[in-house]
Parts: C-alpha cells; structure tokens; sequence
C-alpha cells in the first residue's frame, strides 16, 4: 500500500519539525564556543551510537 501526503498533510507535518530546529538552534545559541568545538568533536560518536 502507498500512501501520498497532500499539500495540507505535508504542511501540517511541517510544524513540529520546524518547532523541533527552532528549539535545537536555541539550545545551541547558548553554548559557549568552547562547548561548540565539543559538540563538533564527539558528533562522530553520537551518530555511529544513533545508528547502532
């Protein structure tokens, strides 16, 4: 079975993915530089976990 989002589906499902990136940019706009390079440094072993 295939199921196709309309317009309107797509739109709505827009909305908490959105909410999502705005509330992640601000995490991250309050992070010092330091913690940043932090961030950039153990993003490799997040992802390889995520994936497991």
């Amino acid at each position: 079975m295939l199921f196709t989002l309309t317009d309107q589906g797509r739109d709505a499902s827009a909305v908490p993915r959105r909410h999502r990136q705005d509330w992640l940019n601000d995490r991250l706009a309050e992070l010092t530089a330091d913690e940043r390079v932090d961030l950039l440094r153990i993003a490799p072993l997040l992802l390889r976990i995520a994936d497991s």
